[in-house]
C-alpha cells in the first residue's frame, strides 16, 4: 500500500453529487454528477487488497460514499487513488481491514465513525507536511494534537491520551478490542457517543472530575470493565451507555443522575443500585440477573426497566409521587413481595407481570388510588382487578364487586388452575390471561360485553371456552369462542389439537384468533372467507397441512409466519394479493405454487431453509426485497418475462443456489441481491440489463 499525505476530517465539506447515472463496475456501484465525477456507493467484488482506479469510463473517482464497504467479509486493505477527496461515514466499516493508504487532500466527513469497528486496523498514517492532520504511533489527531479522532483496533494494553487533547471523537476507540486500559486527562470534558463501545478487553477507566457529559452507547460491550465512578457533574447516564457490560459489579452515580434507556441492560454481575436520579428509562437494567436489591429516588420508572431481574427480591421507594409504568418488573422471577407506599402511581397492575414467585402485592392503607386483598392488587373501591400475583396457585373466584378485568391482570400465572369469573364482570382486558399454562377450561358469563382478542394468548393447555347462553355478543361452539351471530371466529383455544376445519358460516378469523397454538396441524379455511389476516396462523408450529379455498382473494403478511411443520401449500389463483413475510421462518417447506394472479411477491421465503423448488407464475411483474433470503436449499429458480424490477437483497445467503434466469424484461436490480451466494451464475440474453448488473458485479454469466 501506498503512504499518502493527508486525511482531512472536516465536517463543512459537503459534496452534492448530482447524480446523472448509475452503474456497476469490476465490483463498483457508483454514480457519475454532472461534473463527470465518480463517486463510489459500493463494492460487491471478490478482492482481497483492492486498489481503488483513479478513473472508470474516463471520469475521475473523487468520493467514496457512506457505507460503501461497510460489513465486507473480504477486505484486508484499501488503496485509495490521489483523485478521492472525500470519504462518507462508515465507509471503512469492516472487521478484515489491517490497513488504509490515503492519500493526498482526503476528506473523511464520519470522523472516527469512517473506520468503524475496522478491529483488525494496524494504523493510519499521515504526511509529516500535511497541514491539518498527524498520526502518532498509528493514531490519528488533528494537526495540533487537541483531537484524538481514532485508534487503531490492534492496539494492545495501556493507553495514557495525551493532556493535549481536549476532544475525543465519537467512537475513536470502538472495537479495540486490545485495549486494556485507559487514562483521560483532565482536559476532557465529553465522553461522545460510542468513544469505547466493544473495547471487551477494557477492565479500568479513571474518569477525571471534568466529565460534564457521557455520550449514547459510549461503554456498550465493555464486557471486562468491573466498576466505575461517575463523575460528579454528569447528570444523565444516555441510552445503551454501559450496555452488556457483562463484569460490571459497581457503579457510583451522583445524586440526581438520570438513567436513559437501555443504559445497563445487560450488566449480569451488578448486584446492587441507588437510583438518585429524577428518570429510570425504559429497559434501563433489562436483564441484570445478579441484581437483588434497588432503591428508588426517582419520579418515574418507564416500562421493562428492571425487566428479567430474576435474583431481584427488594424493592425500595425513598421517594413521593413515584410513577411505574407496565411492565416494569415483568419477569422478576425471585420477588416475592413488594409493598406499595401512599403516593406511587401505577400503570393499571401490569407492571408486575411474569413474576412467578410474587405472593403479594401490598397497598398503604392510605393510598388514594389502590387497595389490596389477599395479596391482589384493585383500584380502590374494588371494582376493576388490576393485578394477581403470579406466584399464586390454584383456583382463584373473582369478587362480585369487580365489573372489569385489567390488561394482563393474570398474564404469567403459571400455577393458576381455574379462575370463575362472576356475573358482574362486563370487560376483559387485552392478554388479561396470557400465559396462564395450567387454566384449562374458562367460563364467560352473560355479563361480559367487551372481551379482547388476546385475552387468552399463549393459553397452551386450555381446551375450552364456555358462553353463557343467555350472553348478546358471544358464543362458543366445541370450546371456540365466537362472535354471537357466528360469522366471526374470535378465540381457538391454545390446548385443542389435530385437525380444524373452521365452519363455512365464518366470514373473519379475528387476529390472534390462531396465533401461536401449537397443537393444530391441519386447517380447512372457511368457504365463506375472502381475506386471511395479518399474523393469523403465526406460530402454529405443528401446523402441517392448508387448504385454502378460491374464495380467498387476499392473504395478509406474515399470515404463516414461522410454522415450522408446514411441508406444502397451494395457492389458488383467486388469490391476487400476497403479504409479505408471508412464509417467513417456514423450515419445513419444500415446494409452494404462487396463484397466477399475483403481480408482487416480496420477503415471503426469507429462512425458508427446505425450500426446493418455487414457481413464479408469468402475472408477477416485481419481486421485492428479501424474497428468498437464507434459503439455503434452493438451487435454480427461473424468472419469467412478466417480471420487469428485481429488489434488494433477494438471494443472500442462498448457499446452494448456483442458477438464476433473469429475462431481458428486466432493466431494474436492487443491491446486495447474491450477498454470500457465491456459487450463483446468472443465466441471461447478451447485452441485457441483468448481463450489465452480473459483470459489473463480478457474477458469472451465461447467455441464453
Amino acid at each position: 500500500m501506498r503512504k499518502g499525505n493527508a486525511i482531512s476530517l472536516i465536517l463543512l465539506l459537503i459534496i452534492s453529487t448530482n447524480a446523472i447515472f448509475a452503474a456497476s463496475y469490476k465490483g463498483f456501484h457508483y454514480e457519475v454528477n454532472a461534473r463527470k465525477e465518480v463517486t463510489i456507493h459500493a463494492y460487491y467484488g471478490k478482492a482481497t487488497d483492492l486498489q481503488i482506479p483513479e478513473t472508470i469510463d474516463g471520469n475521475k473517482v473523487t468520493a467514496i460514499g457512506e457505507y460503501a464497504f461497510a460489513g465486507n467479509s473480504t477486505l484486508t486493505s484499501v488503496t485509495i487513488p490521489n483523485s478521492v477527496i472525500f470519504i462518507g461515514f462508515l465507509s471503512y466499516s469492516s472487521k478484515r481491514i489491517f490497513g488504509v493508504s490515503v492519500l493526498t487532500g482526503l476528506s473523511a466527513k464520519g470522523g472516527g465513525y469512517t473506520f468503524y469497528q475496522c478491529a483488525n486496523l494496524k494504523a493510519i498514517n499521515v504526511a509529516e507536511d500535511n497541514p491539518i492532520y498527524t498520526s502518532e504511533d498509528g493514531i490519528l489527531f488533528d494537526k495540533d494534537k487537541t483531537m484524538l479522532i481514532k485508534y487503531p483496533g490492534t492496539k494492545v494494553g495501556a493507553y495514557v491520551i495525551p493532556e493535549s487533547v481536549v476532544s475525543i471523537e465519537s467512537a475513536a476507540f470502538d472495537s479495540c478490542v486490545g485495549l486494556t486500559q485507559i487514562t483521560v486527562p483532565n482536559t476532557i470534558k465529553i465522553i461522545n457517543e460510542s468513544t469505547f463501545r466493544n473495547c471487551t478487553n477494557l477492565t479500568s477507566i479513571d474518569l477525571p472530575e471534568s466529565i460534564k457529559s457521557i455520550g449514547y452507547a459510549a461503554f456498550e460491550g465493555c464486557s471486562s470493565l468491573r466498576a466505575i465512578t461517575i463523575p460528579k457533574n454528569v447528570t444523565s447516564i444516555p441510552g445503551y451507555a454501559f450496555k452488556n457490560c457483562s463484569s460490571l459489579t459497581s457503579i457510583t452515580l451522583p445524586d440526581n443522575t438520570d438513567i436513559g434507556h437501555d443504559a445497563f441492560s445487560g450488566c449480569t454481575s451488578l448486584t446492587s443500585i441507588d437510583i438518585p436520579g429524577s428518570w429510570v428509562g425504559s429497559n434501563a437494567f433489562d436483564g441484570c440477573t445478579s441484581l437483588t436489591s434497588i432503591d428508588i429516588s426517582g419520579n418515574w420508572v418507564c416500562s421493562n426497566a428492571f425487566r428479567g431481574c430474576s435474583s431481584l427480591t427488594s424493592v425500595t421507594f425513598s421517594r413521593d409521587n413515584t410513577s411505574i409504568d407496565g411492565d416494569a418488573f415483568r419477569g422478576c422471577s425471585s420477588l416475592v413481595s413488594i409493598t406499595i407506599p401512599n403516593t406511587i402511581k401505577l400503570d393499571g397492575g401490569s407492571s408486575f407481570t411474569e413474576c412467578p414467585s410474587l405472593q403479594e402485592i401490598n397497598i398503604a392503607e392510605n393510598n388514594p388510588k389502590y387497595a389490596s386483598e389477599n395479596g391482589v392488587l384493585f383500584n380502590k373501591d374494588k371494582t376493576t382487578l388490576l393485578a394477581y400475583p403470579g406466584g399464586k396457585t390454584g383456583e382463584y373466584v373473582i369478587p362480585s364487586s369487580v365489573t372489569s378485568i385489567a390488561r394482563s391482570a393474570f398474564d404469567g400465572c403459571l400455577n393458576l388452575t381455574a379462575i370463575t369469573i362472576p356475573d358482574s364482570v362486563s370487560n376483559i382486558g387485552s392478554q388479561a390471561f396470557a400465559g396462564c399454562l395450567k387454566l384449562t377450561s374458562v367460563n364467560i358469563p352473560a355479563s361480559v360485553t367487551s372481551l379482547f382478542l388476546d385475552v387468552f394468548y399463549n393459553c397452551d393447555n386450555l381446551r375450552s371456552i364456555s358462553v353463557d347462553e343467555n350472553n348478546a355478543e358471544y358464543t362458543s361452539i366445541d370450546g371456540v369462542l365466537f362472535s354471537k351471530d357466528k360469522t366471526k371466529l374470535l378465540e381457538y383455544p391454545g390446548g385443542k389439537e389435530g385437525h380444524y376445519a373452521i365452519p363455512d358460516h365464518v366470514a373473519v378469523i379475528g387476529s390472534s384468533a390462531f396465533l401461536g397454538k401449537k397443537g393444530l396441524t391441519s386447517i380447512d379455511i372457511s368457504k365463506n372467507m375472502t381475506e386471511i389476516p395479518y399474523n393469523a396462523f403465526s406460530g402454529c408450529s405443528n401446523l402441517v397441512t392448508v387448504n385454502i379455498p378460491d374464495s380467498v382473494a387476499k392473504i395478509n403478511s406474515r399470515a404463516f409466519f414461522r410454522c415450522t411443520s408446514l411441508a406444502q401449500i397451494i395457492i389458488p389463483d383467486s388469490v391476487t394479493e400476497l403479504g409479505s413475510q408471508m412464509f417467513h421462518g417456514c423450515t419445513s417447506l419444500t415446494e409452494v405454487k404462487i396463484s397466477n394472479s399475483v403481480t408482487v411477491i416480496s420477503a415471503m421465503f426469507a429462512d425458508c431453509t427446505s425450500l426446493t423448488k418455487v414457481t413464479i407464475p408469468d402475472s408477477v411483474k416485481m419481486i421485492g426485497g428479501r424474497t428468498f433470503y437464507g434459503c439455503t436449499n434452493l438451487t435454480e429458480i427461473v424468472i419469467p418475462e412478466s417480471v420487469t424490477r428485481i429488489g434488494y437483497a433477494n438471494f443472500v445467503y442462498c448457499t446452494a443456489l448456483t442458477s438464476v434466469t433473469i429475462p431481458s424484461s428486466v432493466t431494474s436490480i436492487g443491491e446486495d441481491n447474491f450477498v454470500g451466494s457465491n456459487n450463483v451464475t446468472i443465466f441471461t440474453t447478451q447485452g441485457s440489463y441483468a448481463d450489465s448488473f452480473a459483470q459489473g458485479n463480478e457474477i458469472d454469466v451465461a447467455y441464453l
